[in-house]
């Protein structure tokens, strides 16, 4: 008896089928592996903020700054590096869904590689971009001189709504209308403004009680009031 084999046009349907099916399903793998990344992020995010509820509760119950400005040495000591003492692994510090970490540092804000090259002192590394950044605007107020602003856990009106800590590109996170980075430019641009939707569309965000939640850029802007999520003296 003769074995029928194949025609080319069977072969071309089946494969035509597979890149059917193959179209439709990596789509929808990238998503769930999205998912993954996503929740390990919230995880390191509540991580963060026992880190940062740990500081306050000793200093006095003040949060912790975005930095401290050593004018002695000229050098600021960023917020990642006043925390890592409670997290003891700068590894929590590196959203899984970020592609590049890496510490700034020194007076030409000279990258360094991470974790194993000590040209700059780590004290003197400006910054762990590592894919999470302060709310600036909530520190900084009214200026970029985050250092002199002792503001107290009983300070926080609304510690629910106020943002901590964020995905982001750059060590601060947000807006911040008062040098002049305002919400549209914070979803079209600098500094963050490319992370917004990071996991699938949107961001996590670390509030000040220490919960954590996705949301859509366009969610974290009030349209009544702008600076709800992000202003302390609101």
């Amino acid at each position: 008896m003769r074995r029928r084999g194949f025609t080319l046009i069977e072969l071309l349907v089946v494969i035509a089928i597979i890149a059917i099916l193959a179209a439709i399903l990596f789509p929808v793998f990238s998503r769930a592996r999205e998912q993954a990344r996503k929740a390990a992020c919230m995880s390191n995010l509540k991580q963060i903020g026992m880190a940062l509820r740990m500081y306050s509760q000793d200093w006095d119950e003040k949060i912790v700054p975005m930095y401290i400005w050593n004018s002695t040495n000229g050098y600021r000591t960023w917020w990642m590096v006043l925390i890592q003492p409670y997290l003891k692994n700068y590894q929590i510090l590196h959203c899984p869904s970020c592609n590049y970490d890496w510490w700034c540092g020194g007076a030409s804000s000279q990258c360094e590689g991470f974790p194993d090259d000590n040209t700059v002192p780590l004290e003197q590394r400006h910054r762990y971009m590592g894919g999470y950044g302060y709310n600036w605007y909530f520190t900084a107020w009214p200026t970029d001189d985050a250092n002199t602003r002792n503001i107290s856990e009983a300070g926080l009106s609304r510690p629910s709504e106020i943002v901590a800590v964020s995905d982001s590109a750059c060590v601060v996170t947000g807006p911040n209308p008062s040098i002049g980075i305002d919400f549209n430019g914070w979803l079209n641009g600098w500094p963050g403004g490319n992370e917004v939707r990071r996991h699938n569309g949107g961001a996590n965000y670390l509030f000040y009680d220490g919960h954590v939640k996705f949301s859509t850029p366009e969610q974290m802007i009030d349209p009544v009031d702008p600076e709800r999520y992000w202003a302390r003296w609101k």
